[in-house]
């Protein structure tokens, strides 16, 4: 790994959000090396979704069971029981601790509705990724090797049940604009761009300190 381009103490803070398909763990990976930061994972990654997306209504694993509860059409009080519903509470009431922990710390922090719980964080970028949806679903389908009918409702659901998760947990749309600095277009650029893209955003937000300064 590069070493950091910030001094100790003054570390930047980059939340990420993705339209599904936006290759946000790959940027997010890279955008870590390039400004020496710790990278910090997605609390509900794409792989638990699609298996959420496969899984039938016999499903035995209860964090898969509270991924199927969420949808545009569900309520998710009506069809929890109180105990998954105290196990959600208690998730998301951990995501907002961990997220405000590691901004304290700086870092890269993919997903976890960092925008939101971080809008009022001094110096922190907040950036969505995003593309036209038929660039994301063959680009998608093609890394699946899976036919492109089936990947463009995969990363629907995945949207929508993201979409859903954050107006449960903390009572906003993650597609308001006005909780980003930044909007990627990921499908122009690949991920080398973008995250050298973003990194030159995060220097110019949060330029490290002069040798006077420290």
């Amino acid at each position: 790994m590069a070493e950091p381009d910030v001094a100790a103490g003054v570390r930047p803070v980059i939340t990420l959000w993705e339209s599904a398909g936006s290759q946000m763990e790959a940027i997010g990976r890279r955008l870590a090396e390039i400004l020496g930061l710790p990278l910090h994972g997605q609390a509900v990654s794409s792989a638990d979704i699609a298996r959420a997306f496969a899984a039938d209504d016999s499903e035995d694993d209860q964090f898969i069971r509270l991924l199927q509860s969420f949808g545009s059409d569900s309520v998710v009080q009506d069809v929890l029981s109180q105990t998954d519903l105290a196990s959600l509470h208690d998730r998301i009431a951990e995501n907002a601790r961990a997220v405000q922990r590691w901004a304290r710390e700086g870092g890269v922090l993919m997903g976890r509705n960092g925008a939101y719980v971080l809008r009022d964080w001094p110096q922190a970028l907040h950036v969505w990724l995003d593309g036209p949806e038929p660039a994301r679903v063959n680009r998608a389908a093609e890394a699946l090797d899976s036919a492109s009918e089936m990947v463009a409702v995969q990363l629907r659901f995945e949207d929508e049940l993201r979409v859903s998760m954050s107006v449960f947990s903390y009572g906003y749309d993650p597609r308001d604009l006005d909780y980003y600095d930044l909007v990627v277009n990921t499908c122009r650029l690949d991920v080398e761009e973008a995250a050298q893209l973003i990194a030159a955003a995060a220097r110019t937000r949060h330029p490290a300190p002069t040798r006077e300064a420290q």
